[in-house]
């Protein structure tokens, strides 16, 4: 998990609704596909308590974690900031579309529109998905014994997604 990208998270999911630890770590293990582990959750979370963003309930034997108005405004702050990336993102994906062939224009326009709605597709299938990439990055740098048979894979592949009803 990226560096800062764990108090993000933490800081959207208690917005969404108050959580335990553990329940914050799958959560984040469920929408990642990667679970923090209790060394990076809890003295994040204690962080976050000290600088009086998160407030801590009892119940029972479990904390559950809220966020307090001063962590409700960094949130907001942090969205504000995230709709000005998203802007940037989205003028540079209508750039890189002006500059590509047709196939690539669509992507980068359909990959533009999912940005600006904010509808991640296939985040249940993140973990899969860099696993495919990464070999795809790794097998077919170059053109090489493996191209040939990787098109072939992708084209039965995309041909039975198509079908799936």
């Amino acid at each position: 998990m990226l560096r800062g990208h764990l108090k993000l998270m933490v800081l959207k999911f208690l917005e969404e609704e108050p959580m335990s630890g553990y329940s914050l770590m799958d959560k984040i293990n469920e929408v990642t596909g990667s679970k923090p582990s209790s060394g990076s959750i809890y003295p994040l979370l204690e962080i976050l308590t000290k600088e009086k963003i998160v407030d801590i309930k009892e119940v029972g034997k479990t904390k559950i974690y809220t966020l307090t108005k001063k962590g409700k405004l960094e949130f907001r702050q942090i969205n504000k900031k995230k709709v000005e990336i998203i802007d940037k993102v989205s003028g540079l994906m209508q750039i890189l579309g002006n500059v590509c062939d047709e196939h690539e224009s669509e992507f980068f326009t359909q990959l533009q529109h999912h940005i600006k709605t904010g509808e991640i597709p296939f985040i249940h299938l993140e973990p899969e998905l860099s696993e495919l990439k990464s070999m795809l990055i790794k097998k077919s740098h170059t053109k090489n014994k493996y191209s040939k048979k990787i098109k072939s894979i992708l084209k039965i592949t995309t041909k039975e997604i198509n079908e799936l009803k």
